[in-house]
């Protein structure tokens, strides 16, 4: 950059404004400069997309949607310096030409991969307006007519995933127990799968800075499945007299659990693990002594996905390896911020070197940000191949209200059924060590 006439620099000074390690990846920069690098002759070839692409995927964390674009619209439409003699003035053009390319080329990425019409339309409006003003020169005018086709094309398409039905007609059901276990744990998967399908990147980054607000609604409709999912656990369990179907309400959930492990749904197996595994369940001694060893030893095998003593090693390696259709265990959307929370500012300077003069502007964390696409890469890959389930409506629809109305029930109430039904097993137990004591 350096070496290049005053005329053709960039306008952020390198050390100051903007860090890049040996290889010329952005370490930390000015918004100014991260802007402006986003344009910028690569130092090495393939570069630019890498850095486009996580600056598009995490723009969000520092900056605003309106923000980036003004600054697109000002580099394509650039003045010359003052003062330029004649071959000076063709070399300036010939290098906007070649930013203008690359403001067009970051237009379409943003609209084309990172869901412009879905999360900014407004910014869509501003966009469809100024590339329908490019005239000339003509490879500008002829890229801009692909971003405006390209544009036409994503309105009528249809933005999520739809999900194949069943036909023929079924009987009302009135008992989740009653469900195939099977049939069950595919319906789960269909549900999960379609509310990951709909979780976008800039969800992820987002929820770092408004955990409620109505950017993050996909992330959390789908993390909030789990604590349904669990309640429905529980209260099937809980709700139920006899022993005996208490015994065979816990097998059911297992073998449910499995059979989701089985097709990869690692979301809906460890709610009901969780279920499971909760005071309000496993504290039901009676009940479980009377579960299989076979059960039990299932149960045992797949709380190893749910441990957060290893950090989740055991469904970290999993999920890093699985392979084909999958929804992946996300957890509650708290613990994305450990993950994805950004600094906002750094030094980038090691504490024995001679930093130059502060730049004018904070200094964000840029290495931060590929850390949080990769986090984010890691998460939504799966989303990818998607399920060939077919829904059931008749079990989806009955099975979405159990969900909302296990949901609706205060934990409170778990517990304090949980507790008359340990009463009750400690009474029956020592009448049965009376009986023995008797002779009976």
């Amino acid at each position: 950059m350096r070496n290049l006439p005053w005329y053709l620099r960039p306008s952020y000074l390198e050390g100051r404004d903007i860090q890049a390690d040996v290889d010329g990846n952005v370490k930390a920069g000015t918004l100014a400069a991260l802007l402006e690098w986003l344009v910028s002759d690569p130092l090495v070839e393939g570069q630019d997309k890498a850095y486009r692409e996580v600056f598009l995927k995490t723009f969000t964390s520092f900056t605003t949607p309106d923000v980036v674009f003004e600054s697109l619209q000002r580099q394509y439409n650039m003045s010359p310096p003052p003062n330029l003699d004649e071959t000076q003035l063709q070399r300036w053009h010939e290098k906007r030409s070649q930013i203008q390319m690359r403001v067009l080329d970051v237009l379409r990425g943003w609209l084309e991969e990172h869901h412009m019409l879905q999360e900014d339309s407004h910014i869509a409006l501003s966009m469809q307006e100024f590339l329908s003003q490019i005239r000339s020169p003509p490879p500008a005018a002829a890229a801009a007519r692909q971003i405006l086709l390209s544009m036409e094309r994503l309105v009528v398409a249809p933005t999520f995933p739809s999900v194949s039905r069943r036909r023929g007609r079924q009987q009302p059901l009135s008992n989740v127990l009653n469900i195939d276990a099977t049939v069950l744990a595919q319906q789960l998967t269909v549900h999960e799968a379609f509310l990951f399908s709909r979780i976008r990147p800039q969800e992820l980054v987002r929820y770092t800075k408004d955990q409620k607000g109505p950017g993050t609604v996909h992330l959390r409709a789908f993390c909030g499945t789990s604590d349904k999912l669990a309640a429905l656990v529980k209260s099937t369990v809980l709700e139920l007299d006899a022993l005996d179907k208490r015994v065979d309400a816990l097998e059911y959930w297992i073998k449910v659990a499995h059979k989701c492990l089985g097709v990869n749904n690692i979301s809906s197996m460890s709610a009901i693990v969780a279920a499971l595994s909760s005071a309000d369940l496993s504290h039901l001694s009676r009940t479980w002594t009377e579960v299989t060893s076979s059960s039990t030893k299932l149960l045992h095998q797949m709380q190893k996905y749910n441990d957060p003593n290893s950090n989740y090693s055991h469904c970290r390696q999993y999920l890093q390896t699985v392979e084909g259709p999958c929804v992946p265990f996300i957890g509650h959307p708290d613990k994305l911020n450990s993950l994805l929370s950004p600094q906002s500012t750094v030094r980038p300077f090691p504490p024995n070197a001679a930093a130059p003069a502060p730049a004018a502007a904070p200094i964000i964390n840029f290495s931060k940000r590929y850390g949080i696409a990769q986090a984010i890469d890691a998460i939504l890959r799966h989303q990818r191949q998607p399920y060939t389930f077919a829904e059931d409506p008749v079990t989806m629809g009955f099975l979405q209200e159990r969900l909302a109305i296990a949901a609706a029930k205060d934990n409170e109430l778990f517990w304090k059924r949980s507790q008359e039904i340990r009463r009750v097993e400690a009474a029956f137990g020592d009448i049965k060590r009376q009986m023995e004591w008797a002779g009976f």
